[in-house]
């Protein structure tokens, strides 16, 4: 628990951190004062990238935690068949809370 804590902490730090050099580095590219449009854009391009790799490490460990529970469950996936494949589909879509299609 302290670990996800600490993971969290630095995490946020660390997002703080290079969320200002980005401004920073926008900064060179662009005056914000001569093109106020193109600075904008650039650092809302620079802010899409970050949320999309944060959202990417988010359903990269819920994935891994289904994959985790399966293991300790005791319940194989693999081989894969029809029964094992809903299965798999079923504890992907909880992970990533998805509704049922």
């Amino acid at each position: 628990a302290h670990a996800a804590v600490l993971a969290g902490i630095l995490a946020g730090v660390g997002a703080a951190f290079f969320a200002q050099a980005l401004n920073d580095f926008t900064t060179t590219i662009v005056d914000e004062e001569e093109d106020f449009i193109a600075w904008n854009v650039l650092a809302g391009t620079f802010s899409l990238i970050w949320s999309m790799a944060e959202m990417l490490v988010c359903v990269v460990a819920a994935l891994v935690a289904a994959v985790k529970m399966t293991r300790i469950c005791g319940i194989m996936l693999v081989p894969m068949d029809k029964e094992r494949a809903m299965l798999a589909g079923s504890l992907a879509r909880a992970a990533l809370e998805l509704g049922h299609p």
